[in-house]
C-alpha cells in the first residue's frame, strides 16, 4: 500500500487542522496504513508538497 501524505497548515482555520493530528495519527496506525504529516512551514508551502508529491510518488 502506498504512503499517504497529509500537509498541514498550522494557522489555517485558527489551528483547527493542526490539532486533528493526534486523531489522523491515531486512525492511521489503528488501520495499519503507512502516513506521513507535513507541516507547512511558510506561505505556498503547501501546495509546493502537494506538487511534489503528485508527481514523485510521494517522495517528499
Amino acid at each position: 500500500m502506498a504512503l499517504i501524505p497529509f500537509i498541514v497548515n498550522p494557522v489555517a482555520g485558527g489551528g483547527k487542522a493542526y490539532r486533528k493530528i493526534s486523531e489522523i495519527e491515531k486512525i492511521m496506525k489503528e488501520k495499519l496504513i503507512d502516513y506521513k504529516i507535513f507541516i507547512t512551514k511558510y506561505a505556498e508551502e503547501g501546495e509546493v508538497l502537494a506538487r511534489k508529491a503528485a508527481f514523485s510518488s510521494i517522495n517528499l
